[in-house]
């Protein structure tokens, strides 16, 4: 979730004056990275996947189960055996101190002995995370606790903080709280059957009441969802750009298929995914933004291909975007699609800057176009190379909730590798308006919707 902070934070007053500059700077970095690399060629088909382990701790004697807060314990003592040559997997910080983000140590290839080894190796990075935890601990595949957010104690460890002890985590969920007056709340609607009060008041919401709803009103609600979230490397920019429009319609089908989040705070909800919950974490909007300005957290609001047939193009829908910045990322030699994009990324507010950030408006570095295009959270991320050494251009693929299996998490990453990779090879078209992708984004929250609800596809010519 972005660049480690390594120097003092800038307050969101300050950040509000320096944000011009800042902008300014992050498009002459992000100008400078496209000059440099659109010519990048990377033939491997390099890929991998990200999943976000809870660590639950079951305590067999009160037969009580509870989420361990053991993040920092876990990523210390793995960090002073990162080296050691069987070891499977890297493990990262994430949102929640009781939960740990894990990626392969090297990317995937496309062959068939790597499609094989994608469960087996999702099994041992889960037993690397158990490695380090006590007795009864364990890394389970679970989307989100349910009984997270309820009034009794569902925390446990050496921690008493249920948020990331990284000052990066802590600072993004005090200006979310700052900026966006509040903070935001989530109604989910619950689910009624035979045996529900009527009518249904959450109890452990004191302030307000809704009838037959659960407030989710606290930001350690929702902090600790998982997902699992696959990125492809494309031999070019021109491929990179295709696989991420072709990916954006099918991200809410793939939510529908994955959906593994039914219970919020100890109550069944007539949703069954965590989508709406973690975009409203991080929602920075204030009431009167909220009118004119989209979330952070959203799915796609444009295409990248310049062979994207000419009446999705739409431009206005673009919003915040500041004019001056695109025509500066034009004038320097980009399409208005790609400037579209980065410019209207560009354009946001900063979530977080640093002092060191005002000072270091260098166009050779990355530092500030990371800082601020990290911080958009599409359900398919463009993603251009930052060095000639790292992976070339990719694309990242984010719809997808973890499963309760390695098998359903194994087959759920490696089916959509084998779908980008048919998507690129046959050169599948399947463009539909953006109206209609989000149509399908509503539609694919609601309960059983991948079998109860449809979604817009393309149809053939």
């Amino acid at each position: 979730m972005g660049l480690a902070i390594e120097d003092s934070p800038l307050t969101p007053k300050e950040a509000e004056k320096a944000k011009t500059h800042v902008q300014k700077a992050a498009a002459k970095q992000c100008l400078e990275i496209w000059t440099k690399q659109r010519n990048r060629v990377e033939l491997d088909p390099l890929w991998g996947d990200e999943i976000e382990f809870p660590i639950v701790n079951l305590d067999v004697d009160s037969s009580r189960a509870t989420m361990f807060m053991g993040q920092a314990q876990v990523i210390k003592q793995w960090e002073a055996e990162a080296d050691h040559p069987d070891n499977p997997g890297i493990l990262q910080w994430e949102w929640a101190s009781y939960v740990v983000e894990t990626t392969p140590v090297k990317p995937y290839m496309g062959l068939l002995s790597d499609l094989t080894n994608v469960e087996d190796n999702m099994r041992k990075r889960r037993e690397l995370i158990n490695r380090y935890l006590p007795a009864q601990t364990h890394a389970i595949p679970l989307c989100i606790f349910p009984r997270t957010g309820v009034a009794d104690t569902w925390t446990s460890g050496p921690s008493n903080d249920p948020m990331c002890s990284q000052p990066r985590y802590k600072l993004i969920a005090k200006n979310v709280y700052t900026r966006s007056q509040g903070g935001s709340k989530t109604w989910l609607p619950i689910y009624r059957d035979s045996m529900t009060k009527t009518p249904f008041l959450d109890d452990n919401n004191l302030e307000e009441k809704r009838e037959n709803h659960v407030c989710l009103d606290q930001q350690d609600i929702g902090r600790g969802s998982c997902s699992i979230q696959t990125t492809f490397q494309a031999a070019n920019e021109t491929e990179a750009r295709w696989l991420h429009d072709q990916l954006i319609s099918l991200g809410p089908c793939l939510l529908a298929m994955t959906a593994a989040t039914p219970i919020w705070k100890g109550i069944m909800v007539d949703t069954d995914c965590r989508w709406q919950r973690y975009g409203d974490l991080v929602d920075d909007r204030n009431s009167i933004e909220k009118d004119c300005l989209p979330p952070r957290w959203i799915w796609n609001q444009s295409y990248l291909s310049t062979e994207q047939p000419p009446e999705l193009y739409d431009p206005e829908s673009l919003k915040p975007m500041d004019s001056s910045l695109h025509q500066y990322l034009v004038n320097g030699g980009m399409d208005h699609f790609l400037a579209d994009h980065f410019a209207s990324i560009l354009s946001r507010d900063p979530l977080i800057l640093t002092e060191a950030d005002t000072r270091n408006l260098n166009s050779s570095e990355t530092n500030l176009f990371e800082t601020l295009y990290g911080y958009v959270w599409n359900h398919v991320r463009f993603k251009p190379p930052t060095s000639d050494k790292g992976p070339g251009w990719r694309v990242e693929f984010r719809p997808m909730e973890i499963q309760l299996t390695d098998f359903n998490n194994a087959a759920f990453a490696i089916f959509s590798f084998l779908l980008a990779r048919a998507i690129i090879f046959f050169h599948f078209n399947f463009y539909i308006p953006i109206d209609l992708v989000n149509e399908s984004g509503a539609s694919c929250q609601k309960r059983d919707a991948v079998l109860q609800e449809r979604f817009w596809f393309r149809r053939r010519d």
